[in-house]
């Protein structure tokens, strides 16, 4: 199970327990247990909130998925991640709301980020270094 399917289940379904999301994991076709999936939920910062899982975009995990952040002037960011984490990255970025971001694409280890501006490229980069630590 991948982290990208985890995050669209709880954004697409109102989840209260572990259980209903081990339920939903596994009609998609992967054979997880409970200790997996709590600390999957963990390591991605998902906790309730009013009761539903939800993606904590404040709480990052303490191995950060991003390897690199290349500038490509005037307008792009290229973030270079763990095989696979790009998606999960892109959506937690997305889930920031950082003012800077006009768009993300996301491949299988590398990210596309469109900024608003060529003076945002820095400013932005620094408080995603921030953010994922």
């Amino acid at each position: 199970m991948d982290s990208t399917l985890l995050l669209n289940l709880i954004q697409i379904n109102k989840i209260k327990d572990q259980s209903e999301l081990l339920d939903l994991i596994r009609l998609e076709g992967y054979d997880v247990t409970q200790s997996t999936l709590s600390r999957q939920l963990k390591r991605l910062g998902i906790t309730k909130v009013d009761g539903f899982y939800k993606k904590n975009p404040l709480k990052t995990t303490s191995t950060s998925p991003i390897l690199d952040i290349i500038n490509s002037p005037p307008n792009l960011l290229l973030i270079k991640t763990l095989p696979g984490n790009a998606g999960a990255v892109a959506f937690n970025l997305e889930q920031y709301d950082f003012s800077e971001i006009a768009g993300t694409i996301a491949g299988d280890d590398t990210i596309m980020v469109a900024v608003t501006g060529p003076s945002s490229l820095e400013p932005l980069k620094e408080k995603i270094k921030k953010s994922f630590g």
